[in-house]
């Protein structure tokens, strides 16, 4: 016969789970994180960290690794969950078949808690290894109503931050040479674009005066305010990037580092290499400075 216990986050008498948080709970964080909201326990909302695009994030290794490390797993326990082939928040989401918030955890303890921490996990190790799982799993779940949910009006979404900062420095490093700097470097809403047409497995223009440098978006970029309906159909108000655009004019140096940001960026979000770019931008330049024979000659 099953104890009755106290849940630990609203202190209702039911059956208690394992770990004090009692079933009621859990059913009702996992049933907030399906329809959109922010899991919470205890009438208190646990605020999850700004994470751009969740469906971005769940394959990013750079955000596993950070988000690992926020939430308190140890190291030897990151190495180990990567030396399992769970490199990301997708991934580790289905490491196990059962779901999270279980009253039984077998299947956690051993598919996932023995083989990263040991037979005798430390309860804090533990703690932080479930916690992940519950957000991995909860990201899962927010992906899939977005993409579901979706329409062509909504804003693109934003790259990890960690994620686009890891990308950069990879680039940089394959391309020593062409001095990614300034001018030459894409301003993160450049990149969250072409990151959503690979997330969408369509191409779309991208208006030559939106690539815009990382230091005019950060010296210029502001956000507006306003109050538009959701989804579902309530008013709610909606924060908006309001970015400069840059002029390119005649300038040939301008035109040349607007196509070099476009470059770069299309290389970091995976749509195109920097080099079959660069023999498009060498195509531009030719038919640029091209001069047409003179009909007398």
């Amino acid at each position: 016969m099953k104890s009755v216990q106290t849940c630990s986050s609203c202190t209702k008498e039911e059956q208690g789970h394992p770990h004090g948080m009692g079933q009621c709970c859990v059913r009702r964080s996992l049933s907030e994180a399906r329809q959109g909201g922010v899991p919470s326990f205890g009438g208190v909302p646990k605020q999850l960290p700004e994470v751009g695009s969740s469906s971005m994030a769940l394959e990013s290794s750079a955000f596993f690794r950070e988000r690992a490390s926020q939430v308190g797993v140890p190291q030897p326990a990151v190495d180990a969950i990567e030396a399992e082939g769970w490199t990301s928040m997708g991934a580790f989401a289905f490491a196990t078949s059962q779901p999270p918030g279980m009253a039984d955890d077998t299947a956690f303890r051993r598919d996932i808690a023995v083989p990263i921490l040991g037979a005798n996990p430390q309860p804090g190790p533990l703690a932080a290894v479930r916690r992940l799982f519950f957000e991995a799993y909860t990201m899962v779940a927010a992906d899939m109503r977005d993409r579901v949910e979706r329409t062509d009006e909504d804003p693109p979404k934003k790259l990890p931050k960690v994620e686009r900062e890891d990308r950069m420095t990879r680039v940089r490093d394959r391309l020593p040479g062409a001095r990614l700097l300034e001018e030459k470097e894409p301003g993160p809403s450049v990149i969250d674009a072409f990151s959503q047409m690979a997330d969408d497995g369509q191409l779309k223009y991208l208006a030559w005066e939106r690539i815009i440098s990382s230091r005019l978006e950060s010296t210029h970029g502001k956000t507006s305010r306003e109050w538009k309906p959701n989804r579902q159909g309530a008013i709610t108000e909606r924060v908006s990037p309001d970015l400069p655009t840059f002029d390119v004019g005649s300038d040939h140096l301008k035109l040349l580092n607007m196509l070099t940001r476009r470059g770069v960026a299309m290389e970091v979000a995976h749509l195109l290499s920097y080099e079959s770019h660069q023999q498009l931008v060498e195509r531009y330049m030719d038919c640029l400075l091209y001069t047409s024979p003179s009909p007398r000659d």
